[in-house]
């Protein structure tokens, strides 16, 4: 069985790992903003998490609404960069990539938010993303 998972977000990656138990909440994370350009995909956040065997952990996406553009998901791999002593370091899980593509004619500045959860962790996250749009 697995613990609580603890959650490390740094450099738009959401990395999940095992820890004790504790009480389910909801943890805001607001990055910072970033300057993209009209019509154009751009990456976000990579969403992956795994479980002691190394194996991949299902992550919910739900994205807010967005009048100025689509968020949304690709599956892709990516390498386990955990703690030191974690026996799945360097090994590839599967996970998502969150896209934001703003419309073509929009231009200015928008906020794009998105929850994300996995079944074996209890809190789910909101991050919210300021974006200036060029």
């Amino acid at each position: 069985m697995f613990g609580k998972l603890a959650a490390c977000a740094s450099a738009g990656v959401l990395i999940l790992c095992a820890t004790q138990f504790a009480q389910a909440k909801t943890q805001t994370v607001r990055d910072p903003q970033l300057t993209i350009a009209a019509g154009k995909k751009t990456s976000l956040r990579d969403l992956y998490a795994w479980d002691k065997k190394c194996r991949p952990l299902n992550i919910s996406f739900r994205p807010g609404m967005s009048l100025s553009g689509k968020l949304y998901t690709v599956n892709d791999r990516f390498r386990v960069n955990g703690a030191p002593n974690d026996p799945c370091n360097g090994k590839s899980v599967s996970g998502k990539r969150v896209i934001f593509e703003a419309n073509p004619g929009f231009k200015g500045k928008t906020t794009v938010s998105y929850t994300v959860k996995t079944p074996n962790y209890p809190d789910t996250f909101i991050f919210t993303r300021p974006l200036r749009v060029r």
